[in-house]
This record gives C-alpha cells, structure tokens and sequence, in this order.
C-alpha cells in the first residue's frame, strides 16, 4: 500500500510505514474488499447448495407420488377378486348353482355362500379341508337353517373333483328338504362373496 505521508509504497499487511515511520490506523485497503468479497461468495455458495438441496427434495416427492398411484394403477388397493361363471338350475324342492369356469385357482374356504329373502339373510361357509377328498367326489352338508318364519333351507356343496378348489362342474344347491318347496312369486338372490377382499364375486335371482 502507498504511504500517505512520504508516498512511497509500503510492503503489504504493515502496521506502519518502513521509509517515515507513518502509522496505518487501520487494515491495507488492499486486505478489506478482498475479505468483504471473499464472504459475499461464502454467502452465495451456501444459498446455493441450499437451494439445490430443495429442488432434490421436491423432485424426490414428486416421484415417490407419481410411482405411488401408478402402482395403485396396476395393482389396485387390494387382491384382485377371481371371476366365476355360474348358472342355475331349478330341481326338485329347490335351485342348484353349477360353476363354469373361475379365472384363477379358488379354494372353497375363501368364499361364503349367501341368500337373502326380503330382510332375510343366511350364509354358508365351506371349508376346503372338508370338500378335499384326495381326488374324490366329495360332499359337505351344513345343519338346515330357518328363512323367515316357516322355511327351512339346506345348503349342500359337492367338489366334483375332490380336490378343495372350485372348478368347472363342482356345484352347491339350496333345498328346503321336504314337499314344502320356496315360496311362489317370490324372489330370492344367491351371492357369492370372495372373504380375502370381502367384495362380491357373483350373484343370481330366482324365483320360488
């Protein structure tokens, strides 16, 4: 820095001049705006980061949202309900449900067997161990039950093929188990539900 008093140039970071003695009250001009300078970049570089640190952040929100609903997309927000083909038949004191085709591999114990009269409702739950006969016709029959005041209804399932699953051919029916056959006129609804979603697989009316 140049001496103020003799004008002769000091050596630089000097308390005082080393040609006249002349004291510096305060720091080389030279020093101060280096220093000034030297935080504004300090400053600058940390805005910086922190503002590369929100842009990831955001970008990583985005991401995980968008991949969240696409694989609510193609998966749904449960397991996928099986789809069965069934029709009905009408025999004698009663109405016999014969499976077609189910899309997937089903086992009896994940579905219950429901019909409803008007405020009426009953439910059946086959068990697969019970209507797994190693391959071998096998039958389950469940205790007759009271719909409305004067009818009482059997609910028999047959595994055609003995093997615990619902396959094409295997059957239940609903009987009232003697010469008092269901109500004529009246509609009655056979559903099907698919316990592991709780949802409906199928369902059919028919009238006595």
């Amino acid at each position: 820095m140049r001496c103020p008093d003799c004008g002769k140039e000091a050596p630089p970071d000097t308390a005082s001049c080393c040609y006249c003695g002349r004291g510096f009250t305060g720091p080389p001009a030279s020093i101060a705006p280096r220093t000034a300078g030297a935080e504004k970049r300090g400053r600058d570089k940390t805005i910086t980061i922190a503002a590369i640190i929100i842009v990831l952040v955001a970008i990583l929100v985005t991401l995980s949202t968008v991949l969240y609903f696409i694989s609510l997309s193609f998966h749904g927000t449960g397991p996928e309900v099986p789809s069965i083909s069934i029709f009905s038949d009408h025999i004698e004191n009663g109405v016999k449900f014969t499976f077609s085709g189910v899309s997937k591999p089903t086992i009896w114990s994940d579905i219950s067997i429901q019909l409803v009269e008007g405020q009426q409702h009953l439910s059946w739950s086959p068990k697969s161990g019970a209507l797994d006969g190693g391959y071998a016709m096998t039958y389950e029959g469940f205790k007759p039950v009271m719909l409305g005041s004067s009818l009482r209804i059997w609910c028999n399932v047959t595994d055609v093929q003995g093997n615990g699953y619902i396959d094409g051919g295997d059957f239940f029916a609903f009987t009232t188990g003697s010469s008092q056959p269901f109500i004529p006129y009246t509609l009655y609804t056979m559903t099907i539900i698919w316990e592991p979603a709780g949802a409906k697989m199928t369902s059919i009316t028919f009238e006595g």
